[in-house]
């Protein structure tokens, strides 16, 4: 027989670990520095690929997403 154990929200934060939505919003800031000139929409614009598939610009989405944990 096998143990599980379940470890509930805010183990990682007690434990020191930089796993925050601020630790998260600050990583995407340094990796990707260029998302702060783009100016944030909940329009997102796509480019349809092959089979249905459709791409999105990286850094929008980077932008979109530092401005949901601000603002959050």
């Amino acid at each position: 027989m096998s143990n599980l154990f379940i470890i509930g929200n805010g183990f990682d934060l007690a434990h020191g670990l930089s796993t925050s939505y601020e630790n998260f919003r600050k990583y995407l800031i340094t990796k990707y520095p260029n998302s702060l000139n783009i100016k944030s929409s909940f329009n997102i614009k796509n480019t349809a690929m092959r089979y249905g598939r459709k791409t999105y610009n990286l850094e929008e989405v980077v932008a979109f997403l530092i401005a949901v944990i601000y603002f959050s």
